[in-house]
């Protein structure tokens, strides 16, 4: 059902649980009646932890890709998803993202010269939208099949594994936008849009804010919580199955620097940085 993980930064298998978090509670609380949809039973116990060597906090256990295909592609409904992500708001997150991103570049370097932008992680594509226009190349990386579909449907070019990433390098641009605290490795992730980043293009990349108050009020928040709470409640971003990595400034900043990025910016609601 699951593998059991080591710590994403130093690679120590030492540690100390912080919460263990019940499948059945934890599956209610982040989708409420959308369980319904599961095809398979997530059962067990998912420890969050610290590690003893580096205080990374992590989730001890990484779902197998058939339950993670279930959470992701039947309990989260992709119509609901697309709907979010289609919205006014996100739009505008995008919006600020891309002019942000668009603003750090040298001007002189691009006269003539056209822009490439990648978004690794890209979902519907919304980031690509707002990027996409006669002087940009734009180009999407997703592994769900139905949002690439959506993605070619609106002319967006999408690479479905790393070596068309690596061919098409380097990028001016790379939107890696709450990405990190889902995958298996994040370094590895980060290392890897160093390297495919040009020299003097930006990155933004982004995870949740978890700072230790913010852990701790979510920790007590879920011990609370129960079948008779209000959905709203439930502190939604401490989530064992998706979310694998919970970033504090520090860590944060360890896992850019360490993956070969320059910190220009961290934001204090969603950590994140454009930069080289």
């Amino acid at each position: 059902m699951y593998s059991v993980r080591v710590c994403p930064f130093c690679k120590s298998g030492r540690f100390t649980v912080l919460l263990d978090m019940d499948a059945e509670k934890s599956l209610w609380g982040s989708y409420g009646e959308h369980t319904k949809k599961a095809d398979k039973k997530i059962e067990g116990v998912y420890p969050i932890v610290r590690c003893s060597d580096c205080a990374f906090v992590y989730s001890r256990h990484m779902l197998e890709a058939q339950y993670l295909h279930m959470i992701y592609d039947k309990i989260l409904s992709p119509s609901l998803d697309r709907g979010y992500v289609h919205s006014f708001t996100y739009l505008k997150a995008m919006t600020a993202i891309y002019r942000l991103l668009l603003f750090t570049l040298n001007e002189a370097a691009y006269k003539d010269r056209v822009v490439k932008i990648l978004d690794y992680g890209a979902g519907w594509g919304q980031f690509l939208e707002v990027a996409k226009n006669s002087t940009n190349e734009v180009y999407g990386f997703e592994t769900s099949l139905e949002r690439n579909n959506y993605m070619r449907s609106k002319g967006i070019t999408v690479f479905e594994s790393r070596e068309e990433i690596l061919k098409n390098a380097p990028y001016d641009i790379i939107c890696c936008n709450q990405v990190i605290e889902h995958i298996h490795d994040p370094l590895e992730v980060i290392t890897f849009i160093s390297e495919i980043l040009h020299d003097d293009g930006s990155a933004w990349i982004s995870a949740p804010y978890y700072t230790e108050e913010v852990l701790a009020k979510n920790i007590d928040r879920y011990n609370k919580f129960s079948k008779d709470s209000r959905w709203d409640e439930y502190p939604f971003t401490l989530n064992p199955f998706e979310h694998l990595n919970y970033f504090s400034p520090a860590s944060f900043k360890k896992f850019i620097e360490a993956g070969g990025c320059y910190i220009h910016l961290v934001d204090n609601d969603y950590m994140s940085i454009p930069g080289a």
